[in-house]
Protein backbone atom coordinates (compact mmCIF):
# COMPACT_ATOMS: atom_id res chain seq x y z
CA UNK A 1 0.00 0.00 0.00
CA UNK A 2 1.07 3.40 -0.99
CA UNK A 3 0.05 7.26 -0.72
CA UNK A 4 -0.08 9.03 -4.05
CA UNK A 5 -0.19 13.39 -3.88
CA UNK A 6 -3.34 14.21 -6.08
CA UNK A 7 -1.13 17.03 -7.72
CA UNK A 8 2.21 15.27 -8.75
CA UNK A 9 1.55 12.18 -7.92
CA UNK A 10 4.46 11.60 -5.64
CA UNK A 11 4.38 8.31 -3.97
CA UNK A 12 4.89 7.50 -0.21
CA UNK A 13 4.90 4.16 1.52
CA UNK A 14 3.20 3.74 4.57
CA UNK A 15 6.07 4.57 7.01
CA UNK A 16 6.29 8.15 4.73
CA UNK A 17 9.09 7.21 2.85
CA UNK A 18 9.20 9.36 -0.73
CA UNK A 19 9.49 6.17 -3.24
CA UNK A 20 8.41 6.99 -6.78
CA UNK A 21 8.87 10.68 -8.37
CA UNK A 22 7.05 11.00 -11.70
CA UNK A 23 9.70 12.17 -14.42
CA UNK A 24 12.76 11.83 -12.10
CA UNK A 25 15.01 13.21 -14.36
CA UNK A 26 13.81 16.46 -13.70
CA UNK A 27 15.23 16.50 -10.15
CA UNK A 28 18.93 14.93 -10.69
CA UNK A 29 20.11 16.28 -7.19
CA UNK A 30 17.36 15.06 -5.57
CA UNK A 31 17.97 12.82 -2.44
CA UNK A 32 14.89 10.97 -1.62
CA UNK A 33 16.12 9.87 2.07
CA UNK A 34 15.29 13.93 3.06
CA UNK A 35 12.07 14.21 1.29
CA UNK A 36 9.71 12.02 3.27
CA UNK A 37 6.47 12.78 4.66
CA UNK A 38 6.43 15.27 8.24
CA UNK A 39 6.28 12.36 11.01
CA UNK A 40 3.60 13.56 13.75
CA UNK A 41 3.50 12.04 17.32
CA UNK A 42 0.46 9.31 17.32
CA UNK A 43 -0.44 6.49 18.01
CA UNK A 44 -3.64 3.99 18.37
CA UNK A 45 -5.77 3.62 21.54
CA UNK A 46 -9.27 1.79 21.68
CA UNK A 47 -9.31 1.18 17.74
CA UNK A 48 -9.07 5.22 16.87
CA UNK A 49 -5.70 7.15 15.50
CA UNK A 50 -4.34 10.05 17.92
CA UNK A 51 -2.21 12.32 16.62
CA UNK A 52 -1.01 16.07 17.20
CA UNK A 53 -0.65 18.44 14.05
CA UNK A 54 3.06 19.48 15.52
CA UNK A 55 5.98 17.31 14.61
CA UNK A 56 7.99 18.93 17.19
CA UNK A 57 5.29 17.55 19.75
CA UNK A 58 6.04 15.19 22.51
CA UNK A 59 4.85 11.45 22.48
CA UNK A 60 1.13 11.02 23.08
CA UNK A 61 -0.16 10.08 26.44
CA UNK A 62 -3.90 9.25 25.37
CA UNK A 63 -4.78 7.76 28.93
CA UNK A 64 -3.48 10.07 30.57
CA UNK A 65 -5.58 12.94 28.71
CA UNK A 66 -8.61 10.81 28.80
CA UNK A 67 -8.51 10.58 32.33
CA UNK A 68 -12.06 8.51 33.43
CA UNK A 69 -13.14 8.41 29.48
CA UNK A 70 -10.16 5.91 29.03
CA UNK A 71 -11.78 3.11 31.12
CA UNK A 72 -14.81 3.92 29.40
CA UNK A 73 -13.61 3.23 26.13
CA UNK A 74 -12.07 -0.21 27.21
CA UNK A 75 -15.32 -1.08 29.09
CA UNK A 76 -17.37 -0.51 25.68
CA UNK A 77 -14.72 -2.36 23.52
CA UNK A 78 -14.81 0.47 20.96
CA UNK A 79 -11.70 -0.69 19.71
CA UNK A 80 -14.05 -4.13 18.34
CA UNK A 81 -16.13 -1.87 16.38
CA UNK A 82 -16.25 -1.92 12.58
CA UNK A 83 -16.37 1.14 10.30
CA UNK A 84 -20.07 0.91 8.41
CA UNK A 85 -20.03 4.56 6.41
CA UNK A 86 -18.39 7.42 6.70
CA UNK A 87 -19.67 11.02 5.37
CA UNK A 88 -17.62 14.08 5.35
CA UNK A 89 -19.59 17.40 4.41
CA UNK A 90 -18.61 21.43 4.96
CA UNK A 91 -21.32 23.11 6.84
CA UNK A 92 -21.76 26.90 7.27
CA UNK A 93 -21.42 27.16 11.01
CA UNK A 94 -18.29 27.87 13.79
CA UNK A 95 -17.24 24.25 15.29
CA UNK A 96 -18.37 24.93 19.09
CA UNK A 97 -21.92 25.75 18.05
CA UNK A 98 -21.69 21.62 16.50
CA UNK A 99 -19.93 21.09 20.16
CA UNK A 100 -22.68 22.62 22.28
CA UNK A 101 -25.89 20.73 20.39
CA UNK A 102 -24.28 17.39 22.16
CA UNK A 103 -23.50 18.69 25.56
CA UNK A 104 -27.09 19.78 26.21
CA UNK A 105 -30.37 18.35 26.49
CA UNK A 106 -32.76 21.02 26.80
CA UNK A 107 -33.05 21.23 22.54
CA UNK A 108 -34.31 17.20 22.04
CA UNK A 109 -37.30 17.35 22.48
CA UNK A 110 -38.06 20.55 20.26
CA UNK A 111 -35.50 19.92 17.34
CA UNK A 112 -35.74 16.28 16.78
CA UNK A 113 -39.76 16.10 17.08
CA UNK A 114 -39.94 14.23 14.21
CA UNK A 115 -36.59 11.87 14.46
CA UNK A 116 -35.25 11.05 17.22
CA UNK A 117 -37.25 12.84 20.39
CA UNK A 118 -40.17 9.83 21.18
CA UNK A 119 -37.02 7.86 22.00
CA UNK A 120 -36.09 10.11 25.25
CA UNK A 121 -37.76 11.89 28.58
CA UNK A 122 -37.86 15.11 28.47
CA UNK A 123 -35.01 16.52 30.53
CA UNK A 124 -33.73 13.23 32.29
CA UNK A 125 -30.24 13.57 32.11
CA UNK A 126 -27.23 13.39 34.44
CA UNK A 127 -23.69 14.35 33.26
CA UNK A 128 -20.13 15.43 34.76
CA UNK A 129 -17.11 16.92 33.64
CA UNK A 130 -13.63 14.65 33.43
CA UNK A 131 -11.08 16.81 33.02
CA UNK A 132 -11.44 19.11 29.81
CA UNK A 133 -14.24 16.10 28.44
CA UNK A 134 -17.51 15.68 29.30
CA UNK A 135 -19.30 12.33 29.84
CA UNK A 136 -23.22 12.36 29.43
CA UNK A 137 -25.84 10.27 29.90
CA UNK A 138 -29.62 10.81 28.33
CA UNK A 139 -32.66 8.76 29.91
CA UNK A 140 -34.07 6.83 26.74
CA UNK A 141 -37.87 5.70 26.89
CA UNK A 142 -36.79 2.58 28.28
CA UNK A 143 -35.56 3.94 31.69
CA UNK A 144 -38.50 2.75 33.68
CA UNK A 145 -36.66 -0.94 33.01
CA UNK A 146 -33.70 -0.07 35.47
CA UNK A 147 -35.40 0.52 38.31
CA UNK A 148 -36.65 -3.30 38.31
CA UNK A 149 -32.97 -4.79 37.85
CA UNK A 150 -29.89 -4.83 39.88
CA UNK A 151 -26.98 -2.63 38.70
CA UNK A 152 -24.78 -5.09 36.94
CA UNK A 153 -27.79 -5.32 34.49
CA UNK A 154 -27.86 -1.55 33.46
CA UNK A 155 -27.42 -1.09 29.73
CA UNK A 156 -26.59 2.29 29.43
CA UNK A 157 -27.17 1.45 25.56
CA UNK A 158 -30.92 0.51 25.85
CA UNK A 159 -31.83 2.67 28.79
CA UNK A 160 -29.63 5.36 28.43
CA UNK A 161 -28.00 7.12 25.87
CA UNK A 162 -24.26 7.73 26.57
CA UNK A 163 -22.04 10.56 25.12
CA UNK A 164 -18.46 10.89 25.33
CA UNK A 165 -17.22 15.17 24.60
CA UNK A 166 -13.63 14.41 24.20
CA UNK A 167 -11.93 18.05 23.92
CA UNK A 168 -12.11 19.70 21.81
CA UNK A 169 -13.58 18.46 18.79
CA UNK A 170 -14.56 15.45 18.90
CA UNK A 171 -18.15 13.74 19.79
CA UNK A 172 -19.10 9.89 20.19
CA UNK A 173 -22.61 9.21 20.39
CA UNK A 174 -23.52 5.11 21.82
CA UNK A 175 -27.00 4.26 20.27
CA UNK A 176 -28.50 1.20 21.01
CA UNK A 177 -26.69 -1.08 18.34
CA UNK A 178 -24.09 1.48 17.29
CA UNK A 179 -21.85 4.25 17.49
CA UNK A 180 -21.26 7.67 15.91
CA UNK A 181 -17.76 9.65 15.77
CA UNK A 182 -17.97 12.77 14.91
CA UNK A 183 -15.16 15.09 14.18
CA UNK A 184 -15.57 19.01 13.78
CA UNK A 185 -12.43 20.49 11.77
CA UNK A 186 -13.00 24.62 11.06
CA UNK A 187 -12.14 25.84 8.10
CA UNK A 188 -12.75 29.54 8.84
CA UNK A 189 -14.33 30.94 11.62
CA UNK A 190 -18.03 30.23 10.21
CA UNK A 191 -17.85 26.72 8.46
CA UNK A 192 -16.63 23.46 9.49
CA UNK A 193 -16.15 20.10 7.77
CA UNK A 194 -18.01 17.47 10.01
CA UNK A 195 -16.78 14.36 9.77
CA UNK A 196 -19.22 11.79 10.34
CA UNK A 197 -18.45 7.37 11.17
CA UNK A 198 -20.54 5.65 12.42
CA UNK A 199 -18.92 2.05 13.82
CA UNK A 200 -21.15 -1.32 14.54
CA UNK A 201 -20.43 -3.88 15.79
CA UNK A 202 -19.60 -6.76 12.98
CA UNK A 203 -19.75 -6.40 9.24
CA UNK A 204 -23.02 -6.94 7.76
CA UNK A 205 -23.58 -10.61 7.53
CA UNK A 206 -26.20 -11.00 5.19
CA UNK A 207 -28.88 -8.49 2.95
CA UNK A 208 -31.41 -7.98 6.21
CA UNK A 209 -28.38 -6.58 8.16
CA UNK A 210 -26.49 -4.31 5.55
CA UNK A 211 -29.83 -2.80 4.76
CA UNK A 212 -30.52 -2.42 8.87
CA UNK A 213 -27.24 -0.43 8.75
CA UNK A 214 -28.11 1.33 5.87
CA UNK A 215 -31.35 2.38 7.14
CA UNK A 216 -29.63 3.39 10.75
CA UNK A 217 -27.09 5.56 8.80
CA UNK A 218 -29.60 7.52 6.86
CA UNK A 219 -31.61 8.41 9.57
CA UNK A 220 -29.08 9.22 12.16
CA UNK A 221 -26.90 11.19 8.93
CA UNK A 222 -28.77 13.12 6.84
CA UNK A 223 -32.00 12.90 9.40
CA UNK A 224 -30.86 13.94 12.71
CA UNK A 225 -27.19 15.35 12.43
CA UNK A 226 -27.55 16.75 9.09
CA UNK A 227 -31.38 17.92 8.68
CA UNK A 228 -31.66 19.02 12.28
CA UNK A 229 -28.00 19.91 14.51
CA UNK A 230 -26.21 21.00 11.60
CA UNK A 231 -29.09 22.82 10.21
CA UNK A 232 -29.59 24.66 13.41
CA UNK A 233 -26.62 25.54 13.61
CA UNK A 234 -25.89 27.16 10.68
CA UNK A 235 -29.24 29.52 11.55
CA UNK A 236 -27.62 30.10 14.82
CA UNK A 237 -24.71 31.25 12.90
CA UNK A 238 -26.30 33.55 10.50
CA UNK A 239 -28.49 34.66 13.82
CA UNK A 240 -24.84 35.53 15.56
CA UNK A 241 -23.39 37.11 12.44
CA UNK A 242 -26.14 39.37 12.84
CA UNK A 243 -24.31 41.09 15.63
CA UNK A 244 -28.67 41.33 16.71
CA UNK A 245 -27.63 40.34 20.17
CA UNK A 246 -24.16 40.88 22.37
CA UNK A 247 -24.53 37.94 24.73
CA UNK A 248 -26.21 34.50 24.81
CA UNK A 249 -28.21 33.05 28.06
CA UNK A 250 -27.36 29.74 29.03
CA UNK A 251 -29.85 27.75 31.75
CA UNK A 252 -29.26 25.35 34.20
CA UNK A 253 -29.71 22.25 31.99
CA UNK A 254 -26.96 24.11 29.92
CA UNK A 255 -23.49 23.43 32.73
CA UNK A 256 -21.70 21.60 30.09
CA UNK A 257 -21.38 24.26 27.52
CA UNK A 258 -19.90 26.62 30.17
CA UNK A 259 -17.59 24.26 31.17
CA UNK A 260 -16.77 23.42 27.69
CA UNK A 261 -16.04 27.13 26.56
CA UNK A 262 -14.47 28.26 29.65
CA UNK A 263 -11.63 25.26 29.15
CA UNK A 264 -11.30 26.93 25.66
CA UNK A 265 -10.37 30.44 26.63
CA UNK A 266 -8.48 28.53 29.34
CA UNK A 267 -6.47 27.04 26.06
CA UNK A 268 -6.43 30.07 24.72
CA UNK A 269 -4.57 32.50 27.22
CA UNK A 270 -1.62 29.61 28.22
CA UNK A 271 -1.68 30.10 24.06
CA UNK A 272 -0.74 33.82 24.30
Amino acid sequence: MSVSCPYHAWTYDLSGALRVVPNAEAFPTLDKATRGLRRLPATVRHGLIWAILDPKASVIDVAGFLGGIDDDLAALDLGLQCVFRQHARKRATNWKLMMDAFQEVYHIKKLHAKTIAPYFLDMKAAGEGVGPHTRILVGRDRLAEAKKLAPQYWDPRRHATLTHAIFPNSLLIYHPDSTSHMAMFPTTPDEILFVHTLLIPHDPRDDKEQAHWERNFAMIDEGVFGAEDLFISEQIQIGVKSGANESLVLGRFEQHLRRFHAHIQLMLRNEE
